[in-house]
């Protein structure tokens, strides 16, 4: 290979969890402008080899990592929500900016799928960190109505009819709408969700 990045593993806390990702840079010394990858659903994984060496050779670090009980890293991404991942998606931005090879440097966010609607949020919660997002397959919508969506269409290509597919995103509809309320009524401070 004419182009042989340098990798290292490293290590990074977000509260209780420790967070194992592969740190791929160029060759020569830095600082280097750095991108975090922020996976979609699923546990995911870091790898994302071919995106570092292309980002390597263009003279940029790039940090992939185990979501939560993926890979080397502890805990359970399945209880997380998509706060939860924005907020842990800021740790490896902090630790990048940490070493002395990025320091000051800028930081970016290159979300996939579920992770286009985290990478985005990330950058809202601490705009000061993350100096641009990029998103790959980005759904254009939002959460409910992609779930809408993929549900109805997962039902009917597995073998459920029409109307049992209508009756699952009723079901799915008043479960989202009532949880909706109780948080909104939550942040109010009221005692009980609107009815």
């Amino acid at each position: 290979m004419l182009f042989a990045p340098e990798t290292t593993e490293l290590f990074f806390r977000h509260r209780d969890d420790v967070l194992v990702g592969d740190l791929v840079r160029p060759p020569w010394p830095g600082p280097y402008p750095a991108v975090v990858f922020v996976e979609g659903s699923g546990p995911g994984g870091r790898d994302q080899r071919e995106w570092q060496t292309r980002l390597a050779a263009a003279g940029f670090a790039s940090l992939a990592y185990d979501k939560p009980g993926s890979g080397a890293s502890t805990g359970d991404w399945t209880r997380q929500s998509l706060v939860d991942r924005a907020d842990e998606t800021l740790t490896p931005v902090a630790a990048l900016r940490a070493r002395r090879d990025i320091g000051s440097c800028p930081v970016a966010l290159i979300g996939h799928s579920q992770g286009d609607w985290v990478a985005p949020l990330a950058a809202h919660r601490s705009p000061a960190a993350v100096a641009a997002v990029v998103t790959v397959s980005g759904p254009g919508v939002g959460v409910v109505a992609q779930e809408e969506c993929r549900l109805g269409h997962q039902l009917t290509a597995t073998g459920f009819t029409a109307d049992d597919a209508r009756q699952a995103l009723a079901l799915f509809h008043e479960l989202v709408v009532t949880w909706l309320q109780h948080r909104l009524s939550h942040r109010r401070g009221d005692s009980a969700p609107d009815r």
